[in-house]
C-alpha cells in the first residue's frame, strides 16, 4: 500500500470513529433528557392531597395519598398498579397517552379547543395551554373546562389543571372520580424518586410544589394561596357592551375565540390596548372560551363565558 493510500485509509478510519462517538455522545444525552422527564407511571412517584369541605364552618379536610402498589401483566399488557384499589395505568410513550384500565386517562398531545371525552363522562375542553419547567425540562400543561348538563342551562362549570407527568391538580384520577357536592379534592404535594421536584412557576390555584408542600389544611384553616391577576370579562354572560379588561396594556399580541366545540371563531391581533369587546364578535348562544398572547412577556391569558 502506497504512502498516500495509508495516508487516506487511516484519515477515513479517523472520521469514522469521530462520527460514531458524536453520534454516540448526542445519542446519551438525548436519552439522558428524555431519562430527566417525569412520566405518570414511574413507580416513585407519590401524591399527597386532601379532601376539604366548605359547606362547614370551621372547614374540615381529610388527608389521601396514592403510590404504586405493584404491577401485573394482563393479556401480554404490562400495568402498574396504582393505589390500595390497584388502579391499572398503562403509559404508552409513543403515542404520548396514559391510560386507565385501557381507558385515556391523559392525552399529552391535546391542544386549544380540543374537545376530551373520559369513558362515560360530558366532554372537557382545553380552555388553556402553557407549560413549566420540572428538573430544567419543560413539561407541558393544560387547562380543562367541563362540558355538562349545568353549564348548559346557564351555570359556569369549574376549571382544573394537568401537569403533563403529575396529572390532575385535583387528584390523579380526576375527573374519573369527581368529587361531591360541596367538597373539594386537592393535590398539595407530589414526590418524585424521593424528591419534590420544584416547578418553575404555579400552576393552577398555588400548586408549585414547593410553598404548597409544606401548607396544611384542617379545622378552621382554608390555605388558599391568592390566584394570579387574570382579565375582567363584563358582563358575564356577555351582551353587546362585554369587554374584557387587561390588568395592563398589551403591546403586542394575539386574540382567539373558540367554541365548546374547539372551532375556531375569532382570531386577530392585539396592538396597544388595554381592553377588548367581545358582544360584538358572538351572535350564537352557547358557551366560548378565549385565549390571548401577550408577545412582548410571553403571558398567557385565557378564560371562558356565557351567550345567552
Amino acid at each position: 500500500m502506497g504512502g498516500e493510500n495509508v495516508y487516506l485509509y487511516y484519515n477515513v478510519r479517523i472520521m469514522k470513529w469521530i462520527i460514531v462517538i458524536t453520534l454516540s455522545l448526542l445519542f446519551n444525552i438525548n436519552l439522558s433528557v428524555l431519562g430527566q422527564k417525569i412520566r405518570f407511571s414511574d413507580s416513585t412517584n407519590v401524591w399527597h392531597g386532601y379532601n376539604w369541605d366548605d359547606a362547614d364552618v370551621p372547614y374540615y379536610s381529610y388527608p389521601w395519598t396514592y403510590n404504586y402498589v405493584g404491577s401485573i401483566i394482563i393479556n401480554d399488557t404490562f400495568y402498574r398498579l396504582l393505589g390500595s384499589s390497584s388502579f391499572l395505568i398503562r403509559e404508552d410513550t409513543n403515542s404520548n397517552k396514559v391510560y386507565l384500565s385501557e381507558n385515556v386517562l391523559y392525552d399529552y398531545n391535546l391542544h386549544f379547543g380540543d374537545t376530551f371525552y373520559y369513558s362515560g363522562a360530558k366532554p372537557h375542553i382545553v380552555s388553556q395551554i402553557d407549560s413549566v419547567l420540572i428538573n430544567s425540562v419543560w413539561h407541558k400543561t393544560w387547562q380543562f373546562v367541563p362540558i355538562n348538563d349545568s353549564s348548559v342551562a346557564g351555570g359556569m362549570p369549574a376549571e382544573y389543571d394537568v401537569i403533563e407527568g403529575i396529572g390532575c391538580l385535583n387528584n390523579p384520577f380526576y375527573p374519573t372520580q369527581p368529587v361531591f357536592f360541596e367538597a373539594h379534592t386537592t393535590l398539595t404535594c407530589f414526590n418524585n424518586k424521593g424528591t419534590t421536584p420544584p416547578l418553575s412557576h404555579n400552576v393552577g390555584d398555588y400548586f408549585d410544589n414547593y410553598i404548597s408542600c409544606n401548607l396544611t389544611f384542617g379545622a378552621g384553616i382554608k390555605n388558599i394561596s391568592a390566584q394570579q391577576i387574570n382579565p375582567e370579562l363584563i358582563p358575564n354572560p356577555i351582551n353587546e357592551l362585554s369587554k374584557i379588561i387587561f390588568p395592563y396594556t398589551i403591546s403586542k399580541g394575539s386574540f382567539e375565540i373558540v367554541n365548546f366545540t374547539g372551532e375556531i371563531i375569532a382570531v386577530f391581533t392585539v396592538n396597544n390596548i388595554g381592553e377588548i369587546s367581545v358582544g360584538d364578535k358572538i351572535t350564537i348562544p352557547g358557551i366560548y372560551f378565549y385565549q390571548v398572547i401577550d408577545f412582548s412577556s410571553g403571558n398567557l391569558f385565557s378564560g371562558k363565558f356565557l351567550k345567552l
